[in-house]
């Protein structure tokens, strides 16, 4: 099994960490308001598509890894 050097994943791995660093700040958001808010409720909306996009670019980046060589 091959492992994907950093170099040539950056920008996978530099969105990732994008991605990461908005779900810690909207999971802080979320925890001060009131949880059957309408703001809470599309804020999780929100966090969850994040969450969906970080999963699939990880499972993008280790499939390209289990493809090479």
């Amino acid at each position: 099994m091959a492992q994907v050097l950093p170099l040539f994943a950056a920008p996978e791995i530099s969105r990732l960490d994008q991605l990461n660093a908005q779900r810690v700040a909207l999971s802080g958001r979320i925890e001060k308001l009131a949880p059957k808010s309408h703001k809470a409720i599309a804020l999780r909306a929100r966090l969850a598509e994040l969450t969906n996009e970080a999963l699939a670019l990880e499972c993008q980046l280790h499939n390209g890894a289990d493809s090479d060589g």
